[in-house]
C-alpha cells in the first residue's frame, strides 16, 4: 500500500472516529468537500506541510499517525476543541485538579480537596 493510500485510510478512519462527515471536516479546514474526498481516496498530486498540520489539528491527531509513522491516533476527544476552556451554558469553568493527601501508614494518596488551576 502506498503512502497516499495509507494517508487516505487514516484520514477517513480518524474523521469517522470523531463523528465528522466529509462536509464538516471540509468546513473546519476551509476546503471543498471534494478535496477531502480526493485525500481519502489517495487521488491528489501533492500536499503542503501546512495543510497536513491543519488536517492533523482538525482531527486532533498527529501528522505521524496520518502518514503511517505511528499507530497511535491519540484518544477520541470530546467535542470541545483543543485549547478551548470547558464551559457550561456559555460560562467558562475553571479547570479543577484534586489536591492529594498522602496517608502515612500505607503510602497511598487520597483526594482531599480541589484546587483551581
Amino acid at each position: 500500500m502506498g503512502e497516499r493510500e495509507v494517508f487516505g485510510l487514516r484520514l477517513r478512519s480518524r474523521r469517522r472516529q470523531l463523528g465528522l462527515s466529509q462536509e464538516e471536516l471540509a468546513a473546519k479546514l476551509g476546503m471543498r468537500t471534494a478535496s477531502i474526498s480526493r485525500y481519502e481516496q489517495g487521488v491528489y498530486h501533492e500536499m503542503a506541510f501546512a495543510r497536513l498540520r491543519e488536517i492533523a489539528r482538525a482531527l486532533q491527531t498527529s501528522t505521524d499517525f496520518l502518514l503511517g509513522l505511528s499507530n497511535d491516533a491519540g484518544p477520541i476527544p470530546n467535542r470541545r476543541s483543543p485549547g478551548e476552556a470547558p464551559s457550561l451554558d456559555g460560562m467558562t469553568l475553571p479547570l479543577m485538579t484534586p489536591f492529594l493527601e498522602r496517608k502515612e501508614a500505607d503510602g497511598e494518596y487520597t483526594a482531599f480537596d480541589y484546587q483551581s488551576t
